[in-house]
Order: structure tokens, then C-alpha cells, then sequence
């Protein structure tokens, strides 16, 4: 798996992210598949700012987004979850 590292923080603040990247990106995976935020790919400012007048025309639709994000955080991405990740992988 690889996507930026500022994902993690990102999802903790329980904000919808904004994601930018190529189609086949684990990052775009990641937020489709947990409804946390919007995608746009790489060099489509036209549909980024489309998604982005989405999010702000639907303030419910953002919020369920953000809380996503932070529930994600939580469960796979906290210092606790990791920990167990790592734990079960040696033994």
C-alpha cells in the first residue's frame, strides 16, 4: 500500500479529504470504498472543482464524509490499531 503519509493526519481531523491522484491510486481505493471524502484525477481541475462545489452545496452529505475519515482513523490507523497489525504479523 502506498498514498501519502498526510493521509493519517487528514482523516484524524474528521474532515472529508480531498483526494488528487491517478485512477488506479490506492489513495483514490481508500476513499471511495470508505465514503470519506471526494476524488479528482491527476490534472482534472475541472472535475475537482466540480466535486468541491458538491461538498459545498451538500454540507450533510461533507459531514458524513468527515466523520467517516475520523471513524477509518480510528479504526485502522491509531497508534492502538497499528500496534495490533504489527503485533499479529510476528507472531
Amino acid at each position: 500500500i502506498s498514498f501519502p503519509s498526510k493521509l493519517y493526519t487528514s482523516l484524524a481531523t474528521g474532515k472529508a479529504i480531498i483526494a488528487i491522484s491517478e485512477e488506479w491510486s490506492e489513495l483514490r481505493e481508500i476513499v471511495a470504498h470508505n465514503n470519506c471524502g471526494i476524488w479528482a484525477s491527476l490534472g482534472d481541475a475541472d472535475g475537482l472543482a466540480d466535486q468541491i462545489r458538491e461538498m459545498m452545496n451538500d454540507a450533510d452529505r461533507t459531514r458524513t464524509m468527515g466523520k467517516n475519515a475520523r471513524a477509518l482513523f480510528e479504526k485502522d490507523y491509531t497508534r492502538q490499531a497499528c500496534s495490533a497489525r504489527y503485533a499479529s504479523v510476528i507472531r
